[in-house]
């Protein structure tokens, strides 16, 4: 072992001390850290968030980080990506809400603190129409199925065409039962109902084709017709103005208010509220599972002929007195109004599709047209 001398002792120190000089003089050029190799790099996370506004209540929209942070969001007010980000960050729309189109605004830029500055607004957007399925003869009822399928009712034919979502007719379905059939409706299960206002009867088509028929002496005049998410069947009665409920099991009830005046339609809820428009009265009255009434106005429903619900609760109705649609928007009623003048002569009847489609009938041209939001 060597021994240490006065001299030696001097030298070592100095030659640590100049090791202590050279680190300290690589770690300030950015050569990290001598002893472990780690870059000096920051290696800091921060949130990436800021707020909504706009969005429908009841409606969703799916924003996107960095093409792999997705948030969604169900109600405006202040939201963060689960991810926070060392850098760089994108945020864009990735799924726009029902019936609505979004945009972000301070999106995109480099996070060196917790970014909050960004802003979602949504708003409602116009409708866009295509030729559907034109010519058809005296078209009254229409509904998709769960396969997107649609089915019109043609009351001068006796007849339902059954058409694909792309407006090509598949099938042309006759049956000794179809008398003047209004109102046709299909349930969670792909089975078919039709309201026939000629003989006071529901025809109802399985999805495997067999028929039957419901009858009941409180059925006067039958027009529209809904299926609730249970398989219950309600069914408007213009003769008397009031609605029969048919249970899955067949007991059958009869629902009456006075705000209900020359109905002709009728939709269900998801949660099993029903929905009829009174052509008189300019209304739409409101009847929960409960009982509970509640009188829908506004100054665009004119001459209500069609109804439809979309599962969100999104609520059109089809004008046919102002040649318009209106879509309330669940929670807040909130109501646009669709009036393009190219749109419609005569809107009858009116149903939700599969996407955000919604199929009209024109009452003055016999054509069923497919309504889209604008993108």
């Amino acid at each position: 072992m060597e021994a240490l001398t006065p001299m030696s002792l001097m030298t070592r120190t100095a030659k640590l001390a100049c090791v202590g000089v050279l680190a300290a003089l690589a770690t300030a050029c950015g050569g990290g850290d001598a002893a472990t190799g780690n870059s000096n790099v920051s290696t800091s996370r921060h949130a990436v968030g800021g707020e909504l506004s706009g969005l429908s209540e009841g409606g969703s929209i799916t924003l996107m980080n960095n093409s792999a942070d997705e948030l969604t969001l169900t109600r405006n007010g202040l939201f963060t990506f689960d991810e926070p980000v060392q850098s760089h960050y994108r945020v864009v729309v990735s799924q726009n809400p029902y019936w609505q189109r979004c945009e972000v605004s301070s999106g995109i830029g480099s996070a060196t603190a917790a970014v909050a500055n960004i802003r979602v607004s949504c708003s409602e957007v116009n409708a866009v129409k295509t030729a559907f399925s034109p010519g058809l003869l005296s078209p009254y009822g229409v509904a998709v199925d769960p396969n997107g399928d649609v089915y019109v009712t043609e009351f001068s034919g006796n007849v339902v065409k059954k058409i694909s979502p792309e407006g090509v007719v598949l099938d042309t379905i006759s049956h000794a039962s179809l008398n003047m059939p209004y109102g046709i409706a299909s349930d969670a299960d792909g089975n078919i109902y039709i309201a026939n206002f000629g003989n006071d009867s529901i025809t109802k088509m399985s999805r495997s084709g067999v028929f039957s028929t419901i009858a009941d002496p409180s059925f006067s005049g039958l027009a529209g017709i809904a299926v609730d998410r249970l398989g219950t069947v309600y069914v408007v009665n213009s003769g008397n103005n009031t609605i029969s409920k048919i249970l899955a099991g067949g007991n059958v009830s009869l629902i009456a208010d006075p705000s209900i005046s020359s109905p002709r339609a009728i939709a269900v809820d998801s949660l099993g509220s029903i929905y009829i428009p009174s052509l008189s009265g300019n209304s739409i009255t409101k009847i929960t599972s409960g009982g509970a009434v509640t009188v829908i106005t506004d100054a665009s429903i004119d001459t209500p002929y069609g109804i439809a619900i979309h599962q969100n609760g999104s609520i059109f109705v089809a004008n046919y007195g102002n040649s318009t649609f209106s879509r309330i928007a669940p929670g807040t009623g909130a109501v646009t109004v669709f009036a393009p003048s190219a749109i419609f002569q005569r809107p009858f009847r009116i149903t939700v599709g599969t996407g955000e489609n919604v199929y009209v009938i024109d009452n003055a041209t016999n054509d069923v047209y497919k309504i889209a939001p604008s993108q």
